[in-house]
């Protein structure tokens, strides 16, 4: 990720990103690759914590927001309804934002619009960004980003790799319930 570096006079500067999801497990690779690239994020907090007014002004002269919130292992209405309003919210901060990142990334999945109700919960969410961005003349990447693994998986919650390795550790037997090739991202 490489962003603009320098201000009007030519020093150095460290661009702000703004992010939702930053304590997550994509969060948490994602905050270790700006660090890399020597970038600054702050989280933008969505859900209950969100607050319209403050997400605007955190938004306002960012490089980019990165949109990594979002619901993968609850009751259907939870997913449904999780993913839908932070997308809503995410467009709502953006709306009032004096000036608004010029990109905006969207972290979606392969399974947007698989008939699912999560791949339908992230293809509403994408629709709902992709008017907002729109709408306000910014770019939208829309993301969908294959079964991720790695260190901070959760077993059995967001990572079908931790729970492989746990199930082995432990000295149980993996289970193989729908026998198919995966793409990984690490």
């Amino acid at each position: 990720m490489n962003l603009p570096s320098s201000d009007r006079s030519g020093e150095r500067t460290t661009p702000q990103v703004a992010m939702t999801g930053s304590p997550g497990f994509l969060g948490w690779h994602t905050r270790g690759a700006l660090r890399e690239q020597r970038l600054d994020a702050h989280e933008i907090p969505v859900g209950a914590g969100f607050d319209p007014t403050s997400a605007a002004a955190a938004l306002t002269g960012t490089s980019r927001l990165i949109h990594l919130a979002g619901v993968n292992r609850a009751p259907d209405d939870e997913i449904r309804e999780g993913n839908i309003l932070f997308a809503q919210q995410v467009s709502d901060a953006l709306r009032r934002s004096e000036a608004p990142p010029p990109v905006i990334v969207y972290s979606n999945s392969i399974q947007a619009g698989n008939g699912t109700v999560y791949g339908q919960a992230k293809a509403r969410a994408a629709e709902i960004l992709a008017t907002a961005t729109q709408e306000l003349g910014l770019q939208f990447v829309d993301l969908k980003l294959p079964n991720l693994f790695g260190e901070h998986g959760r077993p059995f919650y967001n990572a079908v790799t931790s729970t492989f390795c746990h199930l082995l550790a432990e000295g149980g037997e993996p289970k193989v319930e729908d026998d198919k090739e995966l793409t990984l991202l690490h």
